[in-house]
């Protein structure tokens, strides 16, 4: 009853604010250090909820204001952030049995979002759905 959900539009409204929202505890990491050497205000939202590890510590590599693409599809594209990464997988996985195939991005970063990577997206696979827990 106390969970605050418009954290992150907030956040984002503040002028020259870095938004964060990793989605696990390797990107949590990555992110940490990487803001450690940023020159400007960051917030970062941290959720509750056990999630799998989606990034591999030997091999990720965080860097601020640009997303992941995770996995590759052409039908439909999940654009996802923080915990929600993990949901954005599973319903990759459920979509494939009715036979979409669906690209997964983890955009860690709300602010400076990546719209290079988020149009090419768009362009590519012709919709996009969003995946989120916050307001608006």
């Amino acid at each position: 009853s106390h969970q605050a959900i418009a954290d992150l539009a907030l956040m984002r409204s503040i002028p020259n604010m870095t938004v964060i929202c990793p989605a696990d505890a390797v990107a949590t990491e990555a992110a940490i250090k990487a803001i450690a050497e940023y020159d400007g205000p960051c917030y970062v939202r941290l959720g509750r909820a056990a999630v799998n590890v989606i990034n591999d510590e030997k091999t990720y590599e965080f860097k601020i204001g640009k997303g992941v693409t995770l996995s590759e599809g052409n039908d439909v594209t999940i654009v996802a952030t923080g915990v929600m990464v993990d949901v954005a997988l599973e319903a990759k996985e459920q979509l494939k049995k009715d036979g979409i195939n669906a690209r997964v991005i983890n955009i860690h970063t709300l602010k400076p979002i990546d719209k290079e990577l988020l149009i090419k997206a768009a362009k590519e696979t012709g919709a996009i759905v969003t995946v989120e827990e916050h307001n608006i």
